[in-house]
């Protein structure tokens, strides 16, 4: 019996350290890299990657199929931008494989390789790339098969993307021997030289094409790229690709291109397609998609309605895979309340901002939690506190409460801290603290020189912008309007060709409305009254001489609206206002007939429901409930057993 009651025990041994591993599957895995779009998360596929396209590509290891299936999910996942639940799918692949015979499976390891360089968003993690880039090397050198050449292009082309030559790492996107040109370069260079190759290569090649534009206005390029992407589209095997409909949205997501490019339209209303007539897609990434066209065009009811159904899928991803807060679409979330604020609904984009932050607030008291669990999260609210600050109507008592919401900067990404010091130095602005001000105005500052942020070029045009806003506003504060003026006109070029992002401000107060309502203010206080007379007659009845800075404040306000922000609420209301004073009756009439608009669109809002979804360590502690509790019935046998 002893010897009995001994092998039970081994088995409880074994029992306990499958509950531990069982367990520590469940936490979302995080980058050590504090840039990472998605905080190296890893988990999913949610509803087995649903209505996501299709794809193909043909694979020489002689994998199983359901290790293939997996690939193939990973792929569109890749392509769909979906990168934690690509990295499981990739991996779901090696493990199925290593699983049936004990063999890596090479091409899985790329995909997951390819997870860690999020290309158009300019994020990468090459602390994960690098070890997975061994593991790529050691298993494709073990490999008994011959590859294919379109394997070994994108093996090779995922190397030169994940290399170092020449501190390639070091250079933005669009400079000669980074490791995007050096990716592009080579993957342009294998096309012109074969024709018999996979069509995921030219898919890549566009991409790879895409991400080495200056900006969103980098118009010649992303006009090339569009023909590209419209060309393959044409293909019968490539009609239905979410990667090419996707990143043609993304090449025409300026105002210009959404307005001028057909093809815009188009692959935004494909990206649509996924959830109508039955299709559901599982991507909340691709379901956001359609929103940079309505974006671009300010058609604020799509923008927020796509963008609310993505938040709400995001919800149902998070419940489904017990996830906690850190995996919702912040990204979709931002959208929407910009959304909110572009339609005047103020309290409604209040409402789903104070949810955001109570999500944090809730996270953060959960044991166990770290600011690397929000960092993501706090990101994204500074944003949406930074335009609610600007936008919100001065005698909205939203604002004094938003004064007094705390959060903490701690390893919160280079971007959201351009908004985080921004907000606070501009809020110390309004109450005359002008030495906090500066304290504020020199960390935006000292962030161009933080190395281990890894500023996206964007970033590092926007910030010195934004500094000398920050001391234009203080003068005019103090009264200063033309010292004001002088200052933020000195940088209105940097302004027009910075590396332009899509999407949202990330000049959070855009420069060319600004310097329009500094020409306002201009105006009132040099308004004169000219009485005009003739020579030996008695004065007239005064006149008002129109002031030129009226005439200026419309031409910013429109080049705002033409060039960067369609529809946007605050250049519209400017506009109206200078046209009036300036007597420019057209432009009135226009500004006045698209603020009509704004104000008579219906949005129908959706109030933020509770956080349901569990923290990190409720997640563990919830799926280990089962396993506990058979432990512990497992104990209680043994007790009961005879010596």
């Amino acid at each position: 019996m002893n010897l009995f009651k001994s092998f039970y025990f081994a088995l409880l041994a074994i029992f306990f350290f499958s509950c531990q591993s069982l367990n520590a599957d469940v936490y979302t895995k995080r980058s050590s890299t504090p840039y990472s779009y998605d905080n190296g998360q890893v988990y999913g596929p949610w509803q087995g990657g649903k209505d996501l396209g299709e794809i193909s590509f043909s694979l020489s290891e002689p994998v199983i199929e359901t290790a293939r299936s997996s690939f193939i999910t990973g792929l569109k996942l890749l392509h769909a931008f979906e990168y934690p639940e690509a990295r499981a799918a990739f991996r779901n692949a090696q493990h199925l494989q290593q699983d049936h015979n004990g063999q890596d499976f090479v091409m899985a390891i790329w995909g997951e390789l390819m997870c860690s360089y999020q290309i158009l968003w300019f994020t990468r993690d090459f602390d994960a790339g690098d070890s997975t880039l061994a593991r790529l090397n050691e298993a494709k050198n073990n490999a008994t098969e011959t590859f294919s050449t379109s394997e070994r292009i994108l093996i090779t082309a995922a190397q030169k993307l994940f290399s170092n030559a020449d501190n390639s790492r070091s250079k933005p996107p669009f400079e000669s021997g980074s490791n995007v040109q050096l990716f592009y370069q080579y993957l342009d260079q294998q096309v012109t030289d074969n024709d018999q190759l996979e069509s995921e290569i030219l898919v890549f090649r566009s991409l790879a094409h895409l991400a080495t534009r200056q900006s969103v206005r980098d118009y010649p390029l992303e006009i090339s790229v569009i023909n590209e992407m419209s060309a393959l589209l044409e293909r019968t095997e490539l009609a239905n690709h979410p990667g090419l409909h996707h990143y043609l949205t993304h090449a025409s997501e300026s105002p210009h291109l959404a307005r001028t490019m057909p093809a815009a339209q188009k692959s935004a209303f494909w990206l649509q397609s996924l959830n109508e007539s039955g299709k559901n897609t599982s991507s909340v990434h691709l379901s956001h998609m359609p929103t940079h066209y309505y974006f671009a065009r300010g058609d604020w009811v799509n923008v927020y309605a796509i963008n609310q159904s993505a938040w709400n899928k995001s919800l149902r991803r998070a419940t489904d895979l017990r996830l906690s807060d850190s995996s919702l679409a912040f990204h979709e979330h931002l959208w929407r309340v910009y959304a909110l604020l572009q339609a005047g609904l103020y309290d409604e984009a209040w409402s789903d901002s104070s949810d955001l932050y109570q999500r944090i607030s809730n996270l953060q008291a959960k044991s166990g939690t770290t600011d690397a669990d929000t960092r993501v999260m706090r990101t994204y609210l500074a944003f949406e506190q930074t335009y609610l600050m600007l936008e919100l109507p001065q005698e909205s008592a939203h604002l004094r409460t938003l004064s007094q919401q705390a959060t903490s900067d701690n390893q919160m990404s280079g971007w959201g801290k351009t908004a985080f010091y921004f907000m606070k130095s501009w809020n110390a602005l309004t109450q005359q603290q002008y030495a906090v001000a500066e304290t504020f105005r020199n960390q935006l500052q000292q962030l161009l020189t933080d190395t281990s942020l890894h500023l996206s070029p964007m970033n590092s045009d926007a910030i010195p912008i934004m500094v000398e806003q920050l001391k234009a506003e203080e003068l005019r504060h103090k009264q200063d309007l033309s010292g004001a003026l002088r200052t933020v006109l000195a940088v209105e070029s940097q302004y027009l060709n910075m590396h332009w992002d899509h999407g949202v401000p990330l000049v959070v107060k855009p420069l060319l409305e600004y310097i329009g309502e500094l020409y306002m203010e201009m105006g009132r206080s040099g308004v004169t009254y000219q009485p005009v007379q003739a020579s030996g007659t008695e004065p007239t009845a005064a006149v008002v001489i129109i002031s030129e800075e009226y005439n200026r404040a419309v031409d910013y306000f429109q080049r705002e609206l033409t060039e960067f922000f369609p529809r946007r609420r605050k250049s519209l209301q400017g506009l109206k206002e200078a046209a009036i004073l300036a007597n420019n009756q057209p432009v009135y009439l226009l500004a006045m007939s698209q603020l009509s608009s704004l104000n008579e669109e219906q949005i129908h809002y959706l109030m933020p429901t509770p956080s349901t979804t569990p923290t990190s360590d409720a997640a563990m502690i919830q799926s280990g409930t089962l396993w506990q509790i058979l432990l512990l019935n497992f104990v209680a046998l043994m007790l009961y057993l005879p010596i």
